[in-house]
């Protein structure tokens, strides 16, 4: 994911960034391609605790990004064609608190792909993401306890806990980031999760 983590790991020890990584991570972003939301995430993490330590030409390109992103696919844009994977439960978490945070941080910017204003992201992101939240309280995770993806999960939820501005919203991801560690405590055993799980795959279950 074009170590955009380790660059928010050295912000936080107050070392310097790596301005290659950025630029890896940013072309990535606009490739469009699987895996994108995972690179914004850590980007959207950067602008709002960091943004005081970027770079100005840097953040504006950041800034852009955010913009430019697709975050999901509206009604009146007609056919669109993606090569992201965007319907799995973690990605669904993913692209709408992308779409949540970053109509929250540009509210009267106009985003490229909408033409429409962070505002109308934000209140969109928020629609979707409380939409998330209600499958997954009524009905339970179709990932349920996979060593893999709760891991995915806590990137969108964490992002909300530290970010959200709506106390409300802040709440619900702190409230499901509380329910899957208490699902991995209580089904853990000898350093591994030994119970029935969603979606894992043969090297989740050989290393814990």
């Amino acid at each position: 994911m074009n170590g955009l983590e380790g660059q928010v790991a050295r912000l936080q020890l107050g070392l310097p960034i790596d301005p290659n990584v950025f630029d890896a991570a940013l072309a990535f972003i606009a490739t469009g391609d699987d895996m994108v939301d995972f690179t914004l995430s850590s980007l959207m993490r950067i602008l709002y605790q960091y943004p005081s330590r970027i770079p100005p030409e840097l953040k504006s390109r950041m800034e852009r990004a955010v913009l430019d992103f697709r975050y999901w696919f509206y009604p009146d844009e007609g056919d669109v064609h993606s090569r992201a994977s965007t319907w799995t439960e973690y990605h669904q978490l993913l692209y709408h608190s992308l779409e949540y945070l970053a109509g929250q941080r540009y509210p009267t910017r106009q985003f490229s792909k909408t033409e429409k204003t962070g505002a109308w992201h934000m209140e969109h992101g928020k629609f979707m993401l409380l939409f998330w939240m209600s499958i997954r309280a009524r009905a339970g995770f179709s990932e349920w306890l996979s060593p893999g993806y709760y891991g995915d999960d806590f990137v969108g939820l964490l992002n909300l806990v530290d970010f959200a501005r709506d106390e409300h919203v802040a709440q619900l991801a702190a409230r499901f980031c509380d329910l899957i560690l208490l699902d991995i405590a209580i089904h853990s055993f000898d350093g591994g999760l030994r119970c029935s799980m969603g979606r894992p795959y043969s090297n989740m279950l050989k290393e814990p």
